[in-house]
């Protein structure tokens, strides 16, 4: 249930990839994109469940020809193809492009509108968010201070933080801008695909060295001392701030099986 067929993928690929997303793939996979297709249409259908699912990454020798790019841009393509005709709302708009958005918690209404342009209008009748508390504490090795992303597509999560959150909290880093699928994120996402990082930690960590390619990064911090919600697309580079040795920070994320966000569906349904 969870995977779609070859059929539907290399449709998805025929009427959304562009002669601009193929010779990017070329350029940066030195293989021509016609025989990565080839390879995807000669797969078994039992071989190719994992390609046509929202697992995050897996060791597949395609990878070298560019597949796990394939499936981040094809992911992409069909994200922006379900919420372009929301994008006329200047706040949504502000959060397509930067990949986070925050605003007072007395407003959560717009957090409920903002919900429900990104599961495509299904969540309009949503009942009442329920919220509960989430501790951090200062952990001497936390692979959570490194910068990363979440999947190969994009996803969603909510926090609350107080008004009393500082730097000293450790409060949430962004790089914005970087969800978007462009060159250098995309020569990245190539380098580390076809590396074993995914055989224990699929959801890619940024090394320093590769900083100097993306926009600088940004601390989210509360709006005006208040009460605060924060709207994040993970496939952003993020990463959790240093918390200072015996503090604490408190916030507040969504109740349920949702790791604190939109619960992590099938990008290409």
């Amino acid at each position: 249930e969870n995977s779609i067929s070859k059929k539907n993928f290399l449709k998805l690929i025929n009427e959304l990839i562009s002669k601009d997303d193929e010779k990017k793939l070329e350029e940066i996979t030195n293989f021509n994109f016609s025989d990565l297709i080839r390879d995807i249409k000669n797969l078994k259908q039992s071989d190719f469940e994992f390609i046509g699912s929202n697992i995050r990454w897996f060791n597949h020798k395609l990878n070298k020809k560019g597949l796990h790019l394939l499936r981040c841009i094809l992911a992409e393509k069909i994200f922006y193809k379900k919420i372009k005709k929301y994008l006329n709302n200047k706040n949504f708009n502000f959060f397509y492009e930067k990949g986070f958005i925050k605003f007072p918690f007395d407003q959560v209404k717009l957090l409920k509108e903002m919900m429900s342009y990104l599961m495509n209008g299904h969540e309009k009748k949503q009942t009442k968010i329920k919220w509960k508390e989430s501790y951090v504490k200062y952990l001497k090795n936390d692979n959570q201070r490194e910068f990363h992303i979440d999947s190969f597509h994009n996803t969603f999560k909510v926090w609350v933080y107080g008004g009393n959150i500082k730097t000293k909290h450790g409060p949430l880093n962004i790089i914005p801008n970087s969800q978007k699928n462009d060159f250098n994120k995309l020569k990245w996402l190539y380098k580390i695909s076809n590396s074993n990082t995914g055989l224990t930690e699929p959801s890619f960590r940024l090394k320093k060295n590769y900083f100097r390619l993306f926009n600088k990064s940004i601390e989210i911090l509360p709006l005006n001392n208040k009460k605060t919600i924060i709207l994040v697309n993970t496939y952003a580079f993020h990463k959790r701030g240093a918390i200072g040795k015996n503090t604490l920070r408190k916030s507040l994320r969504i109740a349920g099986d949702n790791d604190g966000g939109l619960k992590r569906q099938n990008p290409f349904k």
